[in-house]
């Protein structure tokens, strides 16, 4: 958004935490903008940031996303004593600042609680209040829809400029260093380090254990299938099954990042909300969502005793909760969210994303196996996809972008 904006002349600054900074700056090769980094250090903080407004004076002030300043340290830092978020933004008003917040996933359509984290592991959940009357909402898309449902406020609005650029040569140089000779398939993976901080503070071992269950799906493809993670470099196992390999990878540039995931046959996510996603649809690459929609023990029941592949998915779920009781829980949104609490922050209501990717079961065995051999070798799955996508593309690229979506919240 930062970037577009200042390609149409206006000057940005960025106010952000030292992990945010380091890809705002990479985003543009060092050139996004100013950037002012956060030291964590409360009352500096809230110094740098009156100082920052004093100084730039700036026309609006976007927030990514307000709700989870009540979430993080760094966000809590910015609350005033008294715990009034920024001074109830009274401060903006001496400077003529409109407030503006983006709302990726439904947050500033409170107030409302949420879980983050497993409901039985972590049983309370976090209150977000209603957005101080004066704040302007813009809907990121994707993943918000663009033809938000009735009673969700807010403009929605492209931040990315479409089609997105995808460079042939790049895509071909990736697939000669990842891929297992001509024939070989691509899988994108990625899990945010949010996830990862959640899955070691609860010790869930399904990363341990997420290279087993893609062996039994990739087995009969009859192609080989090399498995791209982008984690903090070793979440995965390695596979001892010929068909399958995994490779995991540290944190990349964007650039980096969207050509991996650009050269890819199709891209793996748990994530349901995963914003990855929304650009994969948007590079018009074939995206699976894996959700687990059951507990354990209707789990164990539906797998076929008949089926070798489904012995194996019954014999790791119980590895799994033999490992960590309670590993085995249903999400949508590995593991934060379950389908409560999406249908609580309405985004996916009436919205056409869902219509751009295929959503299966972890370990939904058979179906789970012939859905993603069809979505990585059946041209006609491929563009039946493929045709949604091309339409969920165009109904975006009718969207404002960023300087037209913030100049109607004004008029």
């Amino acid at each position: 958004m930062g970037q577009e904006l200042r390609r149409a002349g206006w000057r940005v600054r960025f106010l952000a935490s030292a992990f945010t900074s380091g890809f705002l700056l990479a985003s543009a090769g060092g050139n996004a903008g100013e950037v002012d980094v956060l030291s964590g250090d409360p009352h500096e903080d809230r110094r740098r940031r009156r100082s920052l407004l004093a100084d730039f004076r700036p026309r609006f002030v976007v927030f990514a996303d307000y709700p989870l300043l009540y979430l993080s340290t760094q966000g809590r830092a910015l609350l005033d004593e008294k715990g009034l978020a920024l001074g109830d933004l009274r401060d903006l008003d001496d400077i003529g600042a409109e407030p503006v917040t983006l709302d990726h996933l439904g947050m500033a359509q409170g107030p409302m609680m949420l879980h983050f984290g497993p409901p039985h592991l972590e049983p309370f959940g976090e209150h977000l209040p209603a957005m101080p009357e004066r704040m302007k909402i813009l809907l990121p898309c994707p993943v918000q829809s663009p033809q938000p449902p009735s009673g969700v406020r807010g403009v929605p609005f492209r931040y990315w400029p479409l089609p997105l650029e995808r460079s042939v040569a790049r895509r071909s140089a990736i697939r000669r260093r990842f891929a297992e000779g001509e024939d070989g398939l691509l899988v994108f993976h990625s899990v945010p380090s949010w996830a990862q901080e959640l899955c070691r503070r609860h010790a869930l071992p399904q990363y341990d254990y997420l290279t087993g269950v893609l062996e039994t799906y990739f087995e009969e493809i009859g192609r080989p299938v090399t498995l791209l993670s982008v984690n903090h470099g070793s979440l995965l196992t390695a596979s001892s099954a010929p068909w399958l390999r995994v490779v995991n990878l540290c944190r990349l540039s964007p650039r980096e990042y969207q050509e991996l995931l650009f050269a890819s046959d199709l891209m793996l996510t748990d994530n349901g909300v995963s914003v990855s996603l929304g650009k994969a649809v948007c590079g018009l690459v074939p995206c699976a969502v894996l959700r687990n929609s059951h507990r354990l023990l209707a789990l164990l029941d539906s797998l076929s005793p008949l089926d070798v592949g489904e012995q194996r998915l019954r014999q790791i779920l119980l590895d799994m909760e033999g490992q960590r009781p309670g590993a085995v829980f249903p999400f949508e949104a590995f593991p934060i969210w379950n389908r409560e609490d999406l249908e609580a922050l309405r985004l996916f209501d009436g919205n056409p994303l869902t219509g751009c990717v295929a959503t299966l079961e972890l370990y939904g065995g058979e179906e789970t196996r012939q859905a993603l051999r069809s979505l990585l070798i059946d041209p006609a799955r491929r563009e039946e996809l493929q045709s949604r996508q091309l339409e969920y593309v165009a109904a975006l690229r009718a969207l404002p972008d960023p300087e037209a979506a913030l100049r109607a919240l004004t008029s």
